[in-house]
């Protein structure tokens, strides 16, 4: 079972989406490291990914999937989210993770552009959470 942690980055009324070379879009996630806690993975990994310093506001909740990776292996991955606010705009895209462009993206235009469902919907709730606390 792999165990990952992500930051959904709003600022107003947008957030912060990656591009990959495919040209899909997703959210900055990233495997837990042995003595990381989730929080400290998804401000990591936000930092890795993106370049931009990320403040936890709120956990958002966890998805679970399986994938078949390379190998032909199913996996059981699931991913813990952190609503998060930017505490920098220094965005910069991790080029050696395969990253060609990040930015922040309009919420509905966000909503649009990434890949997968679940990812659509852990922004919608991140975004809901979000105009509550603010």
């Amino acid at each position: 079972m792999e165990v990952c942690a992500g930051g959904i980055l709003v600022d107003k009324n947008k957030v912060l989406l990656l591009k990959k070379k495919d040209g899909s879009y997703c959210l900055p996630k990233g495997h837990v490291e042995e003595g990381e806690t989730h929080e400290m993975t998804a401000i990591r990994e936000v930092k890795e990914e993106t370049n931009v310093d990320g403040e936890i506001l709120f956990y958002v909740g966890d998805v679970s999937f399986s994938y078949r990776g390379n190998n032909g292996r199913i996996t059981d991955k699931t991913v813990y989210w952190y609503l998060m606010e930017p505490l920098n705009f220094n965005i910069s895209p991790e080029r050696k993770e395969g990253f060609v462009w990040c930015g922040f993206k309009y919420y509905k235009a966000a909503i649009r552009l990434v890949k997968y469902s679940s990812e659509r919907e852990i922004i919608r709730d991140a975004m809901m959470i979000y105009r509550e606390l603010k």
